[in-house]
């Protein structure tokens, strides 16, 4: 099916890649989680509530970039363990708790 992950693991890293990114963006002091900012003033969120100047808003470079592309030919870092210790932690069987 188009669009679908083409393993569990990779539909595991879409799931954790888009939860970060939108932990970094409710938390980012840039755009007080909007994901957008001013284009004339970049420090500032962009919106109802944002900077009022009449520049267009702008995907914030803090927490709302494009993903990074990896060159083809190029391999992927294994995140296998990251994954694992994510799982062990959600799983519930954290020891440190």
């Amino acid at each position: 099916m188009p669009g679908m992950a083409d393993s569990p693991a990779t539909e595991i890293e879409e799931i954790v890649r888009a939860a970060a990114r939108a932990e970094a963006i409710a938390a980012c002091r840039h755009c007080h989680g909007t994901g957008w900012v001013c284009e004339r003033h970049p420090e500032r969120s962009w919106g109802k509530h944002g900077c009022d100047c009449g520049a267009p808003g702008i995907p914030c470079p803090a927490c709302n970039m494009p993903p990074l592309t990896v060159p083809e030919g190029a391999a992927m870092p294994d995140v296998s363990a990251v994954l694992d210790e994510i799982e062990r932690i959600v799983g519930g069987s954290d020891s440190t708790d």
